[in-house]
């Protein structure tokens, strides 16, 4: 069982992203280790583990010099004794978009049919972008893109694989406003801010998609609408406390995609399911 977190106690001070892990359930936990490292520096919380494999993937400030990169870079690492070291190497895709969030909602999948192998989605402007390893980040492929809708943008990506190595997707597709909300300066991290955060409503309506891929990762299905209508947007005065940012997920079995996700069609935000069958998807 793993747990991750945020932290900032890092010299000098930057948030990074923290796990430890239980091997009896909960009851026993060890120590705190660090996705990132003092030559490797940066903060993203996705992770997953497969194999007695864990990857994860953040975006790095910098990476040692030797590579001749320019950050912000994508980077992947691989644990194969509980996050305690990772064998880490860059993913040959582009950074953010500027004024983009930092972690761009980078997602880790690992495959349980194929020890090695992991993939790390993200959205890019209107699409789902795909990038491949087979053999723990040393070197990667990258897959065709997953289309969007136009002058859409997406967010809450989140993958995962059935025990087979069938992949599934599942993300929010936001419809912007008419005329749009001029863009929000962006804050500064928690542990640089002195005055309290204020929460904004978040008006804009959004609708859940979802998509698979058969062959582990390589191709996917077109996207497939999940929601029967548009979700309202967020409340400041209704909405939960991460407030735009809540949890969904995906799962997986031999017939059907298992998602949930938070809609705010029945006045608050509320949890929601859904199913699609498998073949439904083309």
């Amino acid at each position: 069982m793993y747990v991750n977190g945020n932290s900032t106690a890092a010299d000098p001070p930057h948030y990074q992203t923290v796990v430890r892990m239980s091997k009896d359930r909960g009851r026993d936990w060890g120590r705190v280790y660090a996705f990132d490292a003092a030559d490797w520096p940066g903060f993203g919380p996705s992770y997953d583990v497969a194999n007695g494999i864990m990857g994860i993937a953040y975006m790095a400030s910098s990476v040692p010099a030797a590579l001749n990169a320019k950050c912000p870079c994508r980077v992947f690492g691989a644990s194969t004794d509980d996050a305690k070291t990772f064998d880490r190497h860059l993913i040959p895709a582009p950074p953010p978009e500027p004024g983009g969030d930092p972690r761009n909602g980078m997602v880790v999948a690992a495959n349980p049919t194929k020890p090695g192998m992991f993939s790390v989605l993200f959205p890019s402007a209107e699409s789902v972008e795909a990038y491949l390893t087979q053999d723990s980040g040393k070197t990667w492929t990258k897959s065709p893109p997953i289309p969007g809708i136009l002058s859409t943008s997406i967010a809450n990506l989140t993958a995962a694989y059935s025990p087979k190595g069938v992949q599934a997707l599942i993300w929010r597709v936001i419809y912007p406003l008419s005329p749009p909300r001029p863009p929000k300066p962006r804050s500064k991290p928690a542990y640089q801010r002195t005055e309290p955060h204020v929460f904004e409503a978040i008006p804009e309506t959004y609708e859940i998609w979802s998509a698979i891929s058969r062959d582990g990762g390589k191709t996917f299905t077109a996207p497939k609408k999940v929601s029967t209508e548009r979700s309202p947007g967020i409340s400041r005065r209704r909405g939960m406390s991460e407030h735009g940012n809540d949890f969904i997920s995906v799962a997986i079995d031999d017939d059907f995609v298992h998602m949930t996700w938070f809609d705010n069609r029945s006045g608050f935000e509320g949890t929601w399911y859904g199913r699609v069958p498998i073949v439904d998807f083309k």
